[in-house]
């Protein structure tokens, strides 16, 4: 499925669809959907940086492994403004997870703390230096501007190897102790399987 808003053509894949609807029907906590609106804030921090910067993406393809965007870059290599579009979306999601958290300290009501919950998982996730997180992409940026892309990017994928072992070590642990959260533990393998494969 394909429309277009604001200049911007938005696919949407069957498999996203039905995903998100599996998800819902599953879930009888409200996670999954606080953690759905979480991403899509996240996504939206993305999208709104990238049309501040006055270089709005040409394309965003929603998938069931989250969003991409294509774009045409305006004007020279600058990784500045790509640690910024980057950081967009955790900053978004940390500033979703204060706003709940303070709602619920002055309303002491315990309804807000999922969404603040699930705003600070998400950010926090995002922001680990993996490629191809944002914190990933800032790290590579940071790095990028002395050493060089091609030093930045050998760099990044060992420590974007170490953290993922690490994380799909304790997802493996959490699906164990739990016996049924597998979340930690399947993105994570995902993520070394899109690290090799893009290493190749």
């Amino acid at each position: 499925m394909s429309l277009r808003l604001f200049g911007v053509r938005l696919e949407i894949s069957v498999l996203f669809l039905a995903s998100v609807t599996v998800m819902l029907l599953m879930d009888a906590s409200g996670v999954a959907l606080w953690a759905m609106a979480a991403a899509c804030l996240h996504e939206l921090g993305h999208v709104a940086a990238l049309f501040a910067l006055r270089d709005p993406p040409q394309v965003i393809a929603l998938t069931p492994f989250g969003m991409r965007m294509t774009w045409v870059r305006k004007g020279r290599q600058s990784y500045w403004r790509d640690l910024l579009v980057a950081a967009a979306g955790p900053l978004v999601n940390l500033g979703c997870f204060l706003l709940f958290w303070l709602l619920s300290l002055v309303t002491r009501s315990p309804g807000f703390l999922l969404p603040a919950c699930a705003s600070l998982a998400i950010g926090v996730y995002n922001l680990l230096p993996v490629l191809p997180l944002d914190g990933g992409q800032i790290l590579f940026d940071l790095l990028s501007l002395p050493l060089g892309e091609g030093r930045a990017k050998r760099l990044l994928q060992i420590v974007s190897f170490a953290v993922l072992t690490a994380a799909a070590f304790f997802g493996f642990v959490l699906l164990l102790r739990s016996r049924y959260n597998f979340t930690l533990l399947f993105t994570s393998l995902y993520l070394i399987a899109m690290l090799l494969t893009n290493s190749e």
